[in-house]
């Protein structure tokens, strides 16, 4: 897990924006919190279909769109190490009103993380077809 720092910079267009937004209500009105703002999760149980997208995608024989260029970064936490990071917060006064972002040692792009859902679907990466859209 990595700490936020205040002095970080935070993009006022951030589709986020309403976890800094709630995390600033929490402090003014001196509420005891924890933030936990994980990575792209995967695992049983995940809310988050965004890696169902690509594999529905891929078996319909439909392009995957990625933003151009597609060398961004990100990563993935699989939900049984999320939990451990959520249960080391539990009771922790350490982890009182700080702000966590659970990040790894590893990560991949976006047309990286494309051409694995490709590969682990037995698509032949040559014949994925990646678009590019630009944001």
């Amino acid at each position: 897990m990595a700490k936020r720092v205040s002095k970080d910079a935070v993009d006022p267009k951030s589709r986020h924006k309403g976890n800094l937004e709630t995390e600033a209500l929490l402090e003014s009105k001196g509420v005891n919190y924890t933030s936990i703002r994980p990575v792209y999760i995967y695992g049983p149980l995940n809310y988050n279909l965004v890696k169902e997208w690509f594999f529905h995608k891929l078996k319909a024989g439909r392009p995957i769109s990625n933003h151009k260029p597609g060398l961004q970064v990100t990563q993935f936490g699989h939900v049984k190490d999320l939990a451990t990071a959520f249960i080391k917060v539990l009771g922790n006064q350490k982890a009182s009103k700080q702000v966590y972002n659970i990040l790894g040692e590893r990560y991949v792009s976006f047309d990286g993380s494309a051409r694995a859902c490709a590969k682990v679907n037995f698509v032949i990466i040559f014949e994925v077809l990646i678009e590019k859209f630009i944001t």
